[in-house]
């Protein structure tokens, strides 16, 4: 299946954290309440994005769309909904004291 979002959407492939057992079962988080992905389409008003920005985004954004049979999984939402672009901006440290 092909999709192209319409003007103001992005199309985003989510990252699906992976948590493996002592035993080496592995355990696929489905939700939490922030996520994170990388942008892989977008609508012909985007501006502030581009393909294969890494952003961080709300989970009650978008709508969960799954690709074909093979469970591959994207999400649709509005430009708005992106919260940040990882690796742009300002930088946080751990230790910083504002964040104390």
């Amino acid at each position: 299946m092909k999709l192209k979002p319409r003007t103001n959407r992005v199309l985003i492939r989510p990252d699906v954290p992976v948590t493996e057992t002592k035993s080496g079962l592995s355990i696929v988080e489905h939700r939490k309440p922030e996520q994170l992905g990388t942008v892989i389409g977008l609508g012909s008003e985007i501006r502030d994005l581009a393909i294969g920005d890494h952003v961080l985004f709300s989970w009650q954004s978008g709508q969960d769309i799954q690709m074909d049979d093979d469970g591959t999984r994207v999400i649709v939402m509005l430009e708005q909904d992106v919260l940040a672009i990882i690796g742009q901006g300002v930088e946080i440290e751990a230790n910083d004291p504002i964040l104390a």
